[in-house]
């Protein structure tokens, strides 16, 4: 008994020195990048190892951050849609290499070759962004009209460009398809099974009690609130906690919501029409939804961030080891991946 209690007590101290270590490294880039808030969850085999809230979810209020509160998730929305679709594709509701023209209405001639595929691999070569601007807030007909009237940038499966234009013009698809709005659907088949109760919509934010107010940093370094917009659209049009998205992440390991061969395509590297894999700016791949790549010392990894007025997002998955980093934050043009990182290498050094 007294040796068990002496290695006990050891495993202890270094978890405790773990944890510390990690503090610092959050307090260190809340500070090197004047983050207001900041949520974290670090969850292993499916269980949370830690989670915590830093600074304020409201700083004029004082209200602090904590895995409770509520953020934007930005493009870390993705990987929702990117799900949803499987499920489709497990009914044999809709296959991955049909033209999305097999699944929408009225698309123009243009996008002959514009598949679903293409279209969450970001391959489908169109432009980055909403044609109209995040600041609008146009019916799904307005965006629609104003998507088909630009011209693609590229020849669908020529190269990679992220866009969230193409997913936005999927979630119309997906309408279609469902016969509800995509962040119903996703509601429905995977936010309410799971019990994750405070992930919806961004524009039901006024119906939640713990949400983050997001912040931009003007020009003498003062911190003034983001302006609220309220997309409706589904490049990143989703809310969470870190407590729910460690719910996600544990299901993601079980067939739960995914079969294991639609987690598989989730992870699978996208290839251009050439046959070339696809290479992102940071040298990583992308599959459905998720970048893919290796982390520290080789080890696999999906991983996604997320930037929006006033919110910051990432997530990291080394699903072999099944580890799993989730930040979320209260501020814009973060770079949150470095952070992700360097906790990740405590625990796979």
């Amino acid at each position: 008994m007294k040796r068990s209690f002496i290695i006990f007590g050891l495993f202890a101290i270094c978890l405790l020195g773990r944890a510390d270590s990690i503090d610092d490294k959050v307090h260190a880039a809340m500070e090197r990048q004047h983050i207001p808030g900041l949520s974290l969850a670090i969850i292993k085999d499916g269980k949370i190892l830690k989670t915590a809230g830093y600074g304020f979810a409201n700083v004029e209020k004082k209200i602090a951050a904590t895995p409770e509160t509520i953020y934007e998730l930005a493009s870390v929305s993705k990987q929702f849609v990117a799900a949803g679709t499987m499920l489709l594709v497990e009914q044999g509701k809709v296959n991955l290499d049909e033209p999305i023209a097999t699944y929408l209405h009225n698309t123009p001639a243009a996008w002959s070759n514009v598949t679903v595929r293409r279209l969450l691999s970001h391959t489908a070569g169109f432009k980055r962004d909403d044609p109209l601007g995040l600041r609008s807030n146009p019916s799904d007909a307005e965006m629609f009209e104003a998507i088909a009237k630009t011209p693609l940038q590229s020849d669908p499966g020529k190269e990679w460009s992220y866009s969230n234009a193409g997913y936005n013009l999927w979630s119309f698809a997906l309408a279609e398809q469902t016969s509800e709005s995509w962040d119903k659907y996703l509601a429905e088949k995977i936010f309410k099974p799971l019990h994750m109760d405070n992930t919806f919509h961004i524009s039901t934010r006024a119906t939640a009690t713990n949400f983050a107010v997001g912040y931009m940093t003007n020009k003498l370094g003062d911190w003034r609130r983001a302006p609220k917009i309220d997309r409706t659209f589904a490049s990143g049009g989703i809310a969470s906690t870190v407590l729910d998205m460690a719910k996600w992440d544990a299901a993601l390991y079980t067939e739960q919501i995914l079969k294991r061969s639609s987690f598989d395509e989730l992870i699978t590297r996208a290839k251009l029409s050439n046959g070339e894999p696809v290479k992102t700016q940071t040298g990583w791949s992308y599959g459905l939804g998720w970048g893919v790549g290796t982390t520290v010392n080789g080890h696999k990894a999906m991983s996604h961030n997320g930037s929006r007025p006033g919110f910051s997002t990432y997530i990291m998955r080394c699903y072999e080891d099944k580890l799993t980093v989730v930040i979320l934050c209260n501020e814009w043009h973060v770079e949150l991946a470095p952070l992700g990182r360097r906790i990740v290498s405590e625990y796979l050094p």
